[in-house]
């Protein structure tokens, strides 16, 4: 019986060597042979009853993507929303609700560019007429719905556009981007990779403006890169990269008005180099809070910016002797009176309440 093993242990592999088949990049990089089992493109609908996510076909519909809606009480398909040979190129990444779950914003065609972002081709679909229409003929960066469903914003060549949803018309917002020079409602490299965040603007909540950031990089030390695609020879990419030490951007929150085009830029600019992490408007659009964060990253403020004069206030700041993790956990109660924040600063991770002027309140948990 020993022996009967033994040979079996020996003759298995050159077996499993034989019985294999070749293994192709696609089925690495595209068809998710080796992929284990996920749900991509979850979304809570508003109803609290049920999800939607994109469904990828099997066997003879493999090149076929759906947005499917469930159940979530017995995990049940109840519709098929929309599949991916409906539309025109048929290749659907990923896909974005408006605020009401009338409108779908469906991203098509999607090319990397670093770790986080990337350009696609986004069509607007009108889920009752089931019409499609497609926002721009170019590739385009980070669009978003308003919040009242009126607009689909969008970064082109480093500046913020905005298309009317009604008249189809679109309007260029920003007008200093420049490609390795000015970007405008993207970020630059350092904050992807170093904060996370690609999105570099937010629509106040009653639509009327938006917060932007703006980097200028002109100054930043420039990185070269051979980059191998489908040629005999690599074609040469040159993006503004900081190393450790070197210039950083130098980087503003502006704030626009849509109804008069006005520019008002935020005054939380120091002499020293800091970083603005994080932005978020208060509910009644009155106030935008900015963090600001020194580049030891162990100094961080947060600011209340008035929108229509710039005026920055100091709500509170934090100090450590290490560093500060930057979140997301700022939340502010319906009549924007007080607002919920996370922090470490006895050493653990606690909810503190504190008024919408900086007072302390009380640690939740």
């Amino acid at each position: 019986m020993k022996q009967k093993l033994l040979v079996l242990l020996i003759t298995s592999p050159i077996w499993i060597l034989f019985s294999q088949k070749e293994i192709l990049k696609e089925d690495v990089f595209l068809n998710r042979t080796f992929s284990q089992d996920w749900i991509y493109g979850l979304n809570s609908m508003n109803d609290g009853l049920h999800y939607t996510t994109l469904e990828h076909g099997t066997k003879d519909y493999a090149d076929t993507t759906y947005i499917e809606k469930y159940s979530y009480e017995n995990g049940e398909m109840v519709s098929a929303i929309l599949k991916s040979s409906d539309v025109e190129n048929g290749k659907l990444t990923n896909y974005n609700f408006n605020n009401d779950e009338t409108l779908l914003l469906l991203e098509t065609e999607s090319e990397k560019l670093y770790r986080h972002s990337k350009k696609s081709i986004y069509y607007l679909y009108n889920i009752q007429t089931q019409k499609f229409t497609q926002i721009s003929d170019k590739k385009i960066r980070l669009p978003e719905f308003s919040p009242n469903s009126k607009y689909i914003s969008y970064i082109y060549r480093n500046n913020i556009y905005t298309y009317d949803i009604r008249n189809k018309e679109t309007k260029k917002i920003t007008h200093k981007g420049l490609p390795n020079k000015i970007i405008c409602g993207a970020t630059d490299w350092v904050y992807e990779e170093e904060f996370g965040f690609t999105k570099a603007y937010q629509w106040s909540p009653n639509s009327q403006s938006i917060a932007y950031y703006m980097f200028d990089e002109s100054k930043v030390p420039e990185f070269s890169m051979d980059v191998f695609e489908d040629g005999l020879y690599p074609k040469q990419e040159r993006f503004k990269y900081p190393k450790a030490g070197e210039r950083n951007s130098l980087v503003k929150i502006n704030i626009v008005n849509l109804e008069n085009g006005e520019n008002v830029v935020a005054k939380i600019n120091k002499k020293q180099e800091f970083y603005f992490p994080r932005i978020k408007w208060t509910n009644k659009s009155n106030q935008l809070f900015v963090q600001r964060l020194n580049r030891n990253q162990n100094h961080l403020e947060l600011l209340s910016v008035n929108p229509d004069s710039g005026e920055a206030n100091l709500i509170f700041e934090e100090k450590e002797t290490t560093y500060i993790d930057v979140h997301d956990n700022l939340i502010f109660y319906d009549d924007d009176s007080y607002f919920l924040w996370t922090s470490e600063k006895d050493g653990y991770n606690h909810i503190y309440i504190y008024s919408i002027d900086g007072e302390e309140i009380r640690q939740i948990t």
